[in-house]
């Protein structure tokens, strides 16, 4: 999967702190040490997760082209998901009442 300019940066930033957090315990530095293991695990991990995971546009163009779905499939599966997410968003309004039912497919 080729990265995009964020998950580069990402990785750059990650790899920089692992790499200070690296020298800094070496040469006993504590506190820079903790700064930069504390940075690194978020910067390198989301880099990780953003270059392994595939993107939705990608697997929508790869499925259309195998032939496993439709584009009246997709629009279908997208309007279901927005309806979905104003579901939520509506129970995160109105705790004390209960969300519909999912109608399972």
């Amino acid at each position: 999967m080729p990265l995009t300019v964020q998950d580069g940066a990402l990785v750059g930033a990650g790899m920089l702190f692992a790499g200070g957090a690296t020298l800094f315990y070496r040469r006993k530095q504590t506190l820079p040490f903790k700064l930069a293991y504390f940075a690194a695990w978020p910067t390198l991990g989301t880099a990780v997760m953003l270059a392994c995971i595939p993107r939705n546009d990608r697997l929508v163009a790869d499925m259309k082209r195998h032939g496993l779905v439709s584009e009246e499939q997709i629009q279908e599966a997208h309007k279901q998901s927005v309806i979905q997410m104003q579901h939520i968003q509506d129970a995160a309004k109105h705790p004390n009442v209960k969300a519909p039912a999912s109608s399972g497919s």
